[in-house]
């Protein structure tokens, strides 16, 4: 009987039979396909307009007020959420905001010392608030890996309010407004890392980079009087400083 078993096998396998392959693992991506996810999803740097070198407002000969301002920009910190749909698409949703405030003290030193003084004034707050939104493909995953394209598009404001800036030729206070906006897009590819080999498959590390191009203005008004700096930039993403490119490249992700 045992003979007539082997046979019986070895024809099988010779007829091109033989056992089944066995099924691959699917990859920590794959077991986490159609989940919600939160975490932080990178940073975004939002054009801010400030007071110009200088004498920020001056009034020629003519009459005529002349404002300069000068560029800054804000770091937002973006979270958000994130599902997929299935395992080879999904959405994610993100939001971010930065409010900056200070106070301004001058010492006024005299020859007497009696007379001396200093003067303390609130600075005025900066306010800038990003929305994220991008759609994550999942080119292929295997293990704790999982290979990503990321079509994305940013909207971000910042704005500033100086009151009582200067007086009006009829003596009137007039507010310095300051602000800031950015619309941004492009196309990332980037890898995920799942913690799996930690036994941890639900967090992932994300990092990734691309084409991205830019539209960024500041603007400064004061009575009738504006100045509008703007611009286009186009290019592999950029984020100037070594953190700000960490910054900008980087997610955590937590599925649930």
């Amino acid at each position: 009987m045992a003979l007539a078993h082997d046979d019986e096998a070895q024809n099988s396998a010779a007829a091109g039979g033989g056992p089944a392959p066995a099924a691959s693992e699917p990859s920590d991506h794959e077991k986490l396909a159609e989940h919600f996810g939160l975490g932080f999803m990178g940073a975004r740097f939002v054009p801010a307009a400030t007071l110009g070198p200088g004498k920020t407002v001056v009034v020629t000969a003519q009459g005529d007020a002349v404002l300069t301002i000068g560029t800054d920009e804000v770091t937002v910190p973006i979270w958000g959420a994130r599902y997929w749909f299935h395992k080879r698409v999904g959405l994610d949703l993100a939001l971010g905001f930065n409010v900056a405030s200070g106070t301004v003290d001058r010492q006024v030193p005299n020859p007497d010392p009696a007379l001396s003084r200093s003067e303390d004034s609130s600075a005025p707050s900066t306010k800038a608030f990003v929305a994220h939104l991008d759609v994550p493909i999942s080119l292929y995953s295997t293990g704790h890996f999982n290979f990503l394209l990321l079509p994305e598009f940013d909207i971000g404001l910042s704005g500033s309010t100086y009151e009582g800036f200067e007086t009006s030729t009829t003596g009137e206070p007039l507010d310095l407004k300051l602000s800031g906006l950015l619309v941004g897009g492009g196309l990332r590819f980037g890898t995920e890392l799942s913690l799996g080999f930690f036994d941890l498959p639900q967090i992932s590390l994300q990092a990734s980079f691309g084409l991205r191009v830019e539209y960024r203005k500041q603007k400064g008004r004061i009575g009738d009087a504006e100045m509008t700096i703007s611009g286009t930039e186009l290019g592999t993403t950029w984020y100037g400083s070594p953190w700000n490119m960490i910054a900008g490249n980087l997610g955590l992700i937590y599925c649930f």
